[in-house]
C-alpha cells in the first residue's frame, strides 16, 4: 500500500467519501451504510500508513539503523476500534455508552499514534533517528494526516528509500 500511486489513493478516498455522502439519509439503512463507508475510508488510509511503516522498518533493518520495538499492534488496535463507530448511532445504557466512548477514544488516539509511528519510521529510515519530535517527523506526520495531498510528497521519499543502495556486507578476516 505504501507504493500505491497518489492518484489511486486520492481516487479511493474520494470514492469512499462520495459513497458516504450518497448513502446519507435519515433512514436506518442509510445511516448504517454511511457508517460502513466511514469505516472503509478510515481503514484504507490506515492501511496506507501501515504500508509506509512496514517499508520504513524493513529499510531501517536492511541499513542496520537504530529502531525501536515493533509496534504493529497499534495499527491493529486502531482498525478494530473503528468497528465501534457505527454503534454511536444508537443509544444504550449509560454504562455501555461510556464503554463505547472509551473504546472510541482509545481508537482515535491509536489512529493518530499509528500516523506518528509511520512518520517516525520513515524519518528514521532516511537516516534521522527520531528521539524527540523533530521538524522532519512532524512534517511527515502532517503529510500522512492529510494523505490526499501528502501522498504526492511522500511517494518520492518512499521510492528513494527503496532505490537506495544496500550497505556493503561486513567482511570478516578470520
Amino acid at each position: 500500500m505504501a507504493l500505491l500511486h497518489p492518484a489511486w489513493l486520492l481516487l479511493a478516498t474520494l470514492l469512499t467519501f462520495a459513497g458516504q455522502l450518497t448513502a446519507m439519509s435519515l433512514e436506518p439503512s442509510g445511516i448504517v451504510l454511511a457508517a460502513f463507508w466511514s469505516v472503509l475510508m478510515s481503514w484504507f488510509v490506515l492501511g496506507w500508513a501501515y504500508g509506509i511503516y512496514r517499508v520504513a522498518r524493513e529499510v531501517s533493518e536492511r541499513r542496520k539503523l537504530e529502531r525501536g520495538p515493533d509496534r504493529d499492534w497499534i495499527f491493529g488496535l486502531s482498525a478494530i476500534a473503528f468497528l465501534i463507530l457505527p454503534t454511536a448511532l444508537t443509544d444504550f445504557s449509560a454504562v455501555v455508552n461510556g464503554l463505547r466512548d472509551l473504546v472510541g477514544g482509545v481508537g482515535a488516539l491509536s489512529f493518530f499514534a499509528s500516523f506518528w509511528l509511520a512518520a517516525a519510521a520513515l524519518v528514521t529510515a532516511e537516516g534521522h533517528p527520531v528521539r524527540h519530535p523533530t521538524n522532519r517527523a512532524v512534517g511527515a506526520f502532517l503529510l500522512i494526516v492529510y494523505s490526499f495531498i501528502g501522498a504526492w510528497f511522500l511517494r518520492p521519499r518512499i521510492l528513494a528509500l527503496l532505490d537506495a543502495p544496500r550497505p556493503p556486507d561486513e567482511v570478516r578476516l578470520d
